[in-house]
This record gives C-alpha cells, sequence and structure tokens, in this order.
C-alpha cells in the first residue's frame, strides 16, 4: 500500500489533499454553527448557509492555486508550509464573515471564528495524522534498518533530515557526548549518551551507527572511532563537506569507518608493486599475528605471495582463528603457513626460529596498544617492518 501511495503522480495527491480540505470547510462551517447556536441541528440556518459553503468552497481552491499548497509535498511541511496554510484559513475565515453579511445568514458574529479555529485545527491534525500513517507504512513495508546518528549537531540534523526520506535506513534516535543535549529531544528523536549505545544494540533496537560530526579534530575522531570498534556494529562516517558535495548528497557519501583510521596517519599500501616485491617470494615472520593488527597484516601479506607465513602468537586461540583464517587462501597461492605458539620475550625460541625457518623479514605486530606497557625489543640481523 505504501507503494502505491508513494507513485501515485503530484497532481493526485494535490487532488486528494484539496478534497480533504473542501470537506473538512464544510463541516467546519457546520460545526461552528451548531455551537455558535447552541443547536445541534439548526436546520433552516443550515439551508441558508449553502451559498456561503460555495463561496468558501471556490474561494478555498483559488487560494490554494495561488499559495500553491496543492505542490506542498506532505512529508515536507515545516514552518513554511505551516505560515501558509495559517494564512489560507484566516482567509477563509475573513471570506466566511463578509459572506454571512452579504447572504444575511442569521448567525452570529462569533461563527467564522470559530469556523477559522476550527478548520486551523482540523487541517493540521488531518496533515500530521497522515504523515504518521504514511511512515508507520513505510517503517511496516520496507523493513528499514533501525540506526543512531552519532553526533546532534547540525551534520546530524541534515543526516536525520536525508535518512527519513531513505528506502534504507530508519533514525532512531540520536548519541552525542555532550552532557547538555542528552535527554533533550531534537528533531523528534531523543539524545542518549555514548555508553546506551551497547544496551541499544543489544536489545535490537539499533543495528549500525552513523557518524555525523564532519567537523571533528583528527584526535577527537581517532579516539571516538577506537571507542566505537569495540562495539559489535558496522559503524558508518560523513566526510568532510566538500566531500559530500562532490559525492552528489549526503547518503551516497556515508562510507564503513576504515581500520587505516586510527592510524593517524597515511597507511602503507602494500598493492604497489614496490612495496609488495618486498615480501614476494620471501619467508615472513609475524609476531602477534593473532592480534587486531597483526591479522590485518597477515591478510595483507599472504596477497603479496611470500614462499612462507610465519604466525607467531602468544594466545593460543587467536593463532588457531588467523590460521583457520588463512589456510585456505595459502594453499591457493602455495604458501607455507606455519603457526607458532610463544612470546617474543623468549630471546632465545626466536634465535632459533628465524634460523629453522630461514627468516627474510620480520613484522613486529605484538603490542599492548590500550596499556603503557614497555617490551625489551629483541636485535635480529633481519629486515623489520614495525
Amino acid at each position: 500500500m505504501h507503494e502505491y501511495l508513494t507513485n501515485l503522480s503530484r497532481v493526485t495527491k494535490g487532488a486528494i489533499l484539496l478534497y480533504a480540505d473542501m470537506g473538512l470547510i464544510v463541516l467546519s462551517l457546520i460545526t461552528a454553527i451548531q455551537l455558535a447556536l447552541n443547536d445541534p441541528w439548526p436546520t433552516h440556518t443550515f439551508f441558508e448557509s449553502i451559498p456561503v459553503i460555495g463561496v468558501l468552497l471556490l474561494s478555498a481552491v483559488v487560494l490554494t492555486r495561488l499559495f500553491r499548497l496543492h505542490l506542498t509535498k506532505l512529508g515536507g511541511y515545516e514552518t513554511k508550509a505551516i505560515l501558509k496554510v495559517s494564512i489560507w484559513v484566516v482567509l477563509l475565515a475573513f471570506i466566511a464573515s463578509l459572506s454571512n453579511i452579504i447572504f444575511s445568514v442569521s448567525v452570529p458574529g462569533t461563527t467564522p471564528v470559530l469556523f477559522g479555529m476550527i478548520l486551523g485545527l482540523s487541517i493540521f491534525v488531518v496533515r500530521l495524522s497522515a504523515i504518521a500513517f504514511l511512515i508507520w507504512l513505510e517503517d511496516h513495508s520496507l523493513k528499514r534498518v533501525p540506526v543512531a546518528v552519532f553526533g546532534a549537531g547540525a551534520g546530524g540534523l541534515q543526516l536525520i533530515a536525508a535518512l527519513k526520506s531513505s528506502r534504507l535506513y530508519r533514525p532512531v534516535l540520536f548519541v552525542d557526548d555532550n552532557i547538555k543535549l542528552q535527554n533533550l529531544e531534537i528533531a523528534g528523536l531523543k539524545v542518549h549518551s555514548p555508553s546506551t549505545l551497547a544496551e541499544h544494540l543489544s536489545d535490537g533496537r539499533i543495528e549500525k551507527i552513523f557518524l555525523a560530526i564532519p567537523s571533528i579534530s583528527p584526535a577527537k575522531r581517532r579516539q571516538m572511532v577506537g571507542s566505537l570498534q569495540s562495539l559489535d556494529c558496522e559503524v558508518l562516517e560523513l566526510p568532510s563537506y566538500i566531500e559530500m558535495i562532490q559525492s552528489g548528497g549526503m547518503l551516497r557519501s556515508l562510507r564503513p569507518v576504515d581500520p587505516e583510521d586510527l592510524l593517524g596517519r597515511a597507511g602503507v599500501d602494500l598493492g604497489i608493486p614496490e612495496v609488495a616485491e618486498t615480501y614476494s617470494g620471501k619467508n615472513i615472520f609475524v609476531s602477534g599475528a593473532g592480534g587486531s593488527i597483526g591479522s590485518e597484516l597477515c591478510r595483507m601479506l599472504v596477497e603479496t605471495g611470500p614462499r612462507k607465513l610465519v604466525l607467531f602468537e602468544i594466545s593460543e586461540y587467536s593463532l588457531y582463528a588467523i590460521e583457520q583464517e588463512l589456510r585456505s587462501l595459502a594453499q591457493e597461492q602455495s604458501i607455507e603457513l606455519v603457526p607458532v605458539l610463544g612470546s617474543i620475550n623468549n630471546q632465545q625460541q626466536l634465535e632459533n626460529l628465524f634460523k629453522e625457518q630461514s627468516i627474510d623479514v620480520i613484522v613486529h605486530a605484538a603490542a599492548y596498544k590500550h596499556v603503557p606497557l614497555w617490551t625489551c625489543p629483541v636485535l635480529i640481523p633481519h629486515p623489520v617492518l614495525v
């Protein structure tokens, strides 16, 4: 049903709104007369008001075309559109007052005022109800992905406006680390603390997070992205405003957060021929091979075609996981995969391993990244990539 309604032509939609407004004009005038006369069914007055109804309906058509209300998108009502409708209602109330005098309708002078109040209220109630109904239909028919928008500033507001017209995503809540904004309601969405994200993800309220702070400093951005990496959730971000303009729109410019965003510098492209040749056909040793950085390096190194890849890891499970992941790919490219359990603090084990495996290149990725701990370096006469 939502698909059918949204595919209606602009002329048809405008005609539906106009007919609805004309019906509300008749009902509002009848109700105003009943209230003004304190009579549930003043038949004589109703017949006297038929010419007034005719004038009001004709005036409504003219004013609608004059204010272009029939071309206003229902889901796009904002301050300017509300002002137009309000002026439209006031003018119809004034026309009703003149018509009562011209046609000598025996009603109190308060009738046009009541008519305008009832008409204005009913117009907005009907439009808001229609918008709510369309949103409900859209949510249930399109099954859009619920998302949280991180950043309740200008970028977040613009992203929310874009998402509300999206067929893929449904904005559910704002997230912001500004305490002054938390618990407020902005653009119809409540602003939550970042600490509540894990809870919203676990209960299924949201499935993705959109970063909408394109003007944030690089240091703050790395800190924010790093804190979100621990959540089992896809994180997408808005680039700079210049990139958004060049990409042709806000939703098109959304992109997944790249692991290199945490580096704070340009990453090394192992796909460059000069770089790939350093590892091609070599025996490579990777310490911390099962960690977040080491595992990604191993995946990239396999693509360069080394002769042998030695996976060195202190965690048995992490070593098993990365070995299982790379096993089939290594076999396809005839790469010898050697998983070794051990610690980089064991110098004798390392020296023996380098000799046994004839290591050409050492990639040192074993590190305590989250706490200020220091590991004694092992000096080996081989090329080392840190």
